[in-house]
């Protein structure tokens, strides 16, 4: 792993580790490298030394936040959503930004050809 990653400060919570892997931050790439190894000593390493305080307690209560419900967050689901049914909604798609659990909806007008 790079030695850049050692050297970080404490950045937050498990809370922010997720927030800093859901908006494409570095740590995303290095948390990968770390699993892609295979390694557990490699995994161990890459939490201690991430710069977040990873816990269990923040561990659980983000894997609460995966499931749906009022803990929800709606940056797990980030994508581009098009509506097929019901049909009235074929023109509207919706857009859910993953760095800041906004969505936005929108209206495609599309011109039939006769």
């Amino acid at each position: 792993m790079d030695d850049d990653l050692h050297e970080t400060q404490a950045k937050g919570s498990t809370a922010d580790f997720v927030s800093a892997l859901c908006t494409g931050q570095p740590i995303v790439g290095q948390m990968l490298e770390a699993i892609s190894s295979g390694d557990e000593q490699k995994m161990d390493d890459f939490v201690t030394n991430c710069g977040y305080d990873v816990t269990v307690d923040g561990t659980q209560a983000v894997v609460k936040s995966l499931n749906a419900g009022p803990d929800f967050d709606i940056r797990l689901a980030g994508g581009i959503y098009s509506f097929t049914k019901p049909s009235d909604l074929s023109l509207y798609s919706m857009v859910i930004d993953s760095a800041t659990g906004r969505w936005v909806s929108s209206f495609a007008f599309i011109q039939h050809m006769s």
